[in-house]
């Protein structure tokens, strides 16, 4: 584990690593691991009850990219979050939805899942042991109570 580049996992290669971890202890110790602006710019977009999407609910329609072809979502892909939530820069809807596609066919088809499932603010469940709380305590002041 300590030799790998953090930077190259998929947040779903980084999402299966904290749920096959056994206690919370170890799982807090994977996520910090793990600990990138995308993987934080996720968690928040999907647990933080103060981030309002502005993308309709469910999975749009998006052909999904080769997994050998596709790039992990990393900054550049979280960084373009601020479009699709409330308070961010303004954008048309239909633009804002034709840009989330676009980035949807950018990334891992896994990823592209998990990123419709943070907007719907359902990836609870999904992995197991992954929870608000974890991540409130693993990242202390990155969710809003």
């Amino acid at each position: 584990m300590i030799n790998e580049n953090i930077h190259r996992l998929s947040l779903k290669e980084v999402l299966d690593k904290v749920a096959a971890a056994v206690g919370r202890e170890e799982k807090a110790k994977v996520l910090k691991h793990y600990d990138t602006k995308h993987l934080r710019y996720f968690l928040k977009g999907a647990f933080d009850d103060s981030i309002e999407w502005l993308v309709p609910k469910g999975v749009p329609p998006y052909k999904p990219n080769n997994p050998r072809e596709c790039e992990p979502t990393r900054n550049h892909v979280t960084s373009r979050f601020k479009y699709f939530v409330k308070g961010g820069p303004p954008v048309k809807e239909t633009k804002r939805e034709v840009m989330f596609i676009r980035m949807l066919e950018a990334v891992d088809p896994e990823d592209a899942k998990l990123l419709c499932l943070c907007k719907d603010k359902e990836l609870v469940g999904k992995f197991k042991g992954l929870t608000k709380k974890l991540v409130s305590e693993t990242f202390a002041g990155l969710i809003k109570d």
